[in-house]
């Protein structure tokens, strides 16, 4: 599942039991330079069961993180696995400072929690849809 040449965006979609989890997993589009919390940047989204034993594998966490043990991990979360580096930070609607992530030319393997990304995204949609019908 998880290839570290390519960049993927992981949410944990929902705990079923106390040993499995399902991810929805979408690869980013070909393309793609700037990496954003966007349906537009990613792929189709691949559901996947995981376990205790093997997710660290399947999501691409690095083994020496000490991050993201299996009771951690939470309904809603959104990480980014793969070759990326974060590159620039701009300022969203809502006045928030938001990360951004690339592909460089010198990407690292990496796993980055983008929960911040992705819940601001989400608010500022919120927020512009409020102001157009007001």
């Amino acid at each position: 599942m998880n290839n570290p040449e390519k960049v993927q965006r992981i949410t944990i979609d929902e705990r079923l039991a106390e040993d499995l989890i399902r991810i929805l997993v979408a690869d980013l589009k070909a393309g793609h330079k700037a990496i954003e919390d966007d349906s537009e940047c990613w792929g189709e989204e691949v559901e996947f069961l995981v376990r205790p034993e093997d997710y660290r594998k399947k999501m691409g966490i690095p083994q020496a993180a000490k991050k993201w043990s299996w009771d951690s991990l939470t309904e809603g979360q959104v990480f980014l696995s793969g070759e990326f580096q974060e590159s620039l930070t701009r300022k969203s609607l809502t006045g928030e400072v938001e990360a951004k992530f690339a592909l460089d030319w010198k990407p690292k393997r990496g796993f980055q929690d983008i929960d911040e990304l992705s819940k601001a995204r989400v608010k500022e949609k919120y927020l512009a849809a409020l102001e157009r019908r007001s």
